[in-house]
């Protein structure tokens, strides 16, 4: 979803893949006793979704002030 967020729907998947990520973090965090081997992966998918968000945020800024929808 985080790297879909970067070309299509970006408003939509970009913050619903960041939260997600953020969510498997805090339960990662929570069983200390486990060894995780996808926290690279979690992680990535936090900030990829979050420049998906932040992107989809300028774009449509960019179009709103360059009128871009007429």
């Amino acid at each position: 979803m985080a790297i879909v967020s970067l070309f299509c729907c970006g408003i939509v998947l970009g913050p619903f893949s960041a939260i997600k990520a953020s969510g498997m973090l805090k339960e990662m965090d929570a069983m200390s006793n486990v060894t995780w081997t996808n926290r690279g992966t979690v992680q990535a998918a936090r900030i990829i979704g979050t420049i998906g968000t932040v992107l989809a945020i300028v774009g449509i800024i960019v179009l709103a002030v360059t009128g871009g929808w007429r």
